[in-house]
């Protein structure tokens, strides 16, 4: 079941989004993100941002393709692969209650630190624009059963962002919160090589 929202009514600002952020205007992002972006300073968007959201994001009403983003530490990968996943949820499964959800994404990192610092970054988002997407991340120096329980509250997770370790151990079936790793619609991996 879906909870109704002030998303559902349809009227998301988009003038006032355009307004306050025309470093955004010329990409199809929803206001909300839109908005969400000026109020943590993220206007105009990078260099990084702007060839990569046009692609991912599905220019035209084409379907998104993938993308590969090369670029030094502070130059936005974090957010270039993060809001076209945000942007899916907004369209789609925010505030979604189905337990039988997919998992939206999920984003691969090569260690804890920075399973932690993009799961903060994205929270920071989805904050800044309502709490509109549950983002979990699963990694070392917790119990397993402690974050079976951040996996499942809430409706689930809408993004899971995990280094492959833990990952490894929280899809096994005899988890009580096994991630649906078949039924995830995205794959990020950040810092591949």
């Amino acid at each position: 079941p879906r909870i109704p929202h002030k998303y559902d009514s349809g009227d998301y600002g988009n003038e006032d989004a355009e307004a306050s952020a025309p470093g955004w205007a010329p990409f199809a992002l929803h206001p909300v993100l839109k908005k969400a972006m000026v109020a943590l300073g993220c206007n105009p968007p990078t260099d990084l941002q702007a060839a990569t959201f046009p692609p991912s994001l599905g220019p035209d009403a084409m379907q998104p393709r993938d993308v590969v983003g090369v670029a030094q530490t502070g130059s936005g990968k974090t957010l270039a692969y993060a809001l076209p996943i945000l942007q899916y949820i907004l369209e789609n499964t925010a505030h979604s209650q189905d337990p039988a959800r997919s998992l939206e994404a999920l984003v691969l990192t090569p260690t804890r630190e920075l399973a932690l610092q993009v799961c903060s970054h994205i929270r920071a988002v989805v904050e800044a624009g309502g709490c509109f997407a549950n983002v979990a991340a699963i990694c070392g120096g917790m119990s397993v059963q402690k974050q079976e329980r951040v996996l499942l509250q809430h409706g689930g997770a809408h993004i899971v962002v995990a280094p492959p370790g833990r990952l490894g151990v929280m899809i096994q079936p005899d988890v009580a919160g096994a991630l649906p790793v078949p039924r995830t619609r995205r794959l990020d991996i950040d810092e591949a090589g």
